[in-house]
């Protein structure tokens, strides 16, 4: 069995399933919230206007709904990637490579990540353009009020509006990708994937709630949540360079995908049932 058609049995097993809908009625309901904190900012800032990426701000720029929903949600549909079940040790037997199974099982992750990505996006940039005009600049409201959308103070003057969105999903996607590394290679070492879940869960919520610290010494900052998302919610800037939140999570992504390579060559896949 070759690698393409390894990976492309997995995409179609583990991506066309029921649970995939699950982000539908989540992420309209955020929108819909999301829409009604913007109409009341208009009501409080009169003479401003919004368009559709004041609530994409306001959704993605939150950081409850990132962690506790749209992340949360993201790792419930991969968490059973891993361990494999019986047709997927199979497969991996007819592959005939280790390292090639693993390669599958990371773009698979990724495939997902994208899809997840491309999916929530799309469906609260939709539903805004109902109530919304479609514009490819910062609204009035922005511009007058930035820390109430969660967009960091200045950064409509100094950067294009499209940037700052591109560099808001790209540090979402890799930070996905790299919690979704961190459950498999948890998984693998346990082989349950409900201790992988729950480990990286609970490694995304202890790096939320330090951001609450007051004066946070600067250790915090290699915790996951200051380079998730690009604003640090809920202080009103960024206190780290966005080259620097790519540099981290490339280094995440270079050592988890090693460290699952490595344990993926000492499993014993065959004595699993679970």
């Amino acid at each position: 069995m070759r690698l393409l058609s390894y990976l492309n049995i997995q995409i179609r097993q583990y991506l066309l399933r029921k649970r995939w809908l699950l982000p539908l009625p989540v992420m309209l309901f955020i929108a819909y919230r999301s829409v009604n904190a913007i109409r009341s900012l208009l009501e409080l800032h009169s003479g401003t206007a919004a368009n559709i990426w004041d609530v994409f701000f306001i959704t993605f720029g939150n950081g409850w709904n990132i962690v506790l929903i749209i992340t949360n949600l993201f790792l419930f549909l991969v968490c059973d990637l891993l361990p494999e079940p019986g047709f997927g040790q199979l497969a991996l037997l007819r592959l005939g490579s280790r390292r090639a199974w693993w390669l599958a099982k990371c773009l698979v992750l990724a495939v997902s990540v994208i899809a997840y990505t491309i999916f929530v996006t799309g469906i609260v940039v939709a539903f805004a353009a109902f109530v919304f005009p479609v514009e490819f600049a910062w609204s009035t409201l922005a511009t007058a009020t930035p820390e109430s959308l969660n967009i960091p103070l200045f950064t409509p003057r100094n950067s294009a509006a499209m940037l700052i969105i591109g560099q808001t999903l790209l540090l979402l996607m890799l930070g996905w990708f790299s919690l979704g590394l961190l459950m498999m290679v948890v998984t693998q070492w346990s082989r349950r994937f409900l201790v992988g879940y729950l480990a990286t869960l609970a490694v995304l919520m202890a790096s939320f709630a330090m951001n609450w610290i007051s004066n946070p010494a600067d250790w915090i900052k290699l915790f996951i949540y200051k380079h998730l998302m690009f604003n640090h919610f809920p202080l009103p800037f960024r206190d780290i360079l966005v080259h620097l939140s790519l540099l981290y999570w490339v280094v995440w992504l270079a050592g988890l995908s090693s460290l699952g390579f490595y344990l993926s060559q000492r499993q014993d896949h065959f004595a699993n049932r679970h």
